[in-house]
């Protein structure tokens, strides 16, 4: 994540740190349940917005809810 850091753009650090493990369970998640296929990512700052996209090969939605062993 080096490259987001590395943006001409004052980030609070608290920012950057969220972002890298956002950005890291995002992936992982992509990786995990998409099977042997292709995962992307864009990363983009748009005025004072931080947008993370991931992005994989799997045919299946993605459900939003706890995962199993979640408490509520």
């Amino acid at each position: 994540m080096g490259a987001i850091a590395g943006w001409k753009v004052e980030l609070d650090d608290e920012v950057v740190h969220t972002a890298e493990l956002v950005i890291s369970e995002l992936v992982t998640n992509a990786v995990r349940h998409a099977g042997p296929g292709q995962v992307s990512m864009t990363v983009r700052l748009i005025e004072t917005v931080l947008r993370i996209e991931v992005f994989d090969s799997s045919p299946v939605l993605p459900r939003l809810g706890l995962s199993v062993g979640s408490a509520p």
